[in-house]
C-alpha cells in the first residue's frame, strides 16, 4: 500500500466570519487551496482508545501540506472531498507527512 498512490486532490476550506443580514456573525466556508490527501478509515481496534479525539475521529489523513489548522479554532480548516465534508480534530505536523484526525460530517 503506497501513500502517494492513495493521495487524491481535495479542497482545503477556510472558515470565515461575516456579518449576516440580521447583524449577527455568521460562519461561512471558502475554498483556500487544493491539496493532495490520502484518507483512510479508522479501524475498530483504534476506536478502543481512551483518547477523546481518537474516539470522535472516523478517518485519518496524510498530506505533505504543513499549514493546516484544526476546525474548532477561529481560522480553522476543513476538508471537502467532492461533497464529503471532514472536520479536522487534530493536526500533527511532525515528520515527513502531516497526520490529520478527521471526523466525517453527516
Amino acid at each position: 500500500m503506497s501513500i502517494k498512490r492513495d493521495m487524491k486532490n481535495v479542497s482545503l476550506e477556510k472558515k470565515s466570519i461575516v456579518q449576516g443580514l440580521s447583524g449577527q456573525p455568521k460562519e461561512i466556508w471558502e475554498e483556500d487551496k487544493t491539496i493532495d490527501l490520502a484518507i483512510y478509515p479508522v479501524s475498530g481496534s483504534v476506536m478502543l482508545s481512551n483518547n477523546v479525539q481518537f474516539n470522535q475521529s472516523t478517518n485519518t489523513g496524510l498530506t505533505t501540506e504543513k499549514a493546516i489548522i484544526e476546525t474548532k479554532t477561529k481560522d480553522g480548516n476543513r476538508i471537502n472531498d467532492n461533497g464529503t465534508i471532514y472536520n479536522i480534530n487534530f493536526v500533527n505536523v511532525a515528520g515527513r507527512y502531516t497526520q490529520l484526525l478527521l471526523q466525517k460530517v453527516i
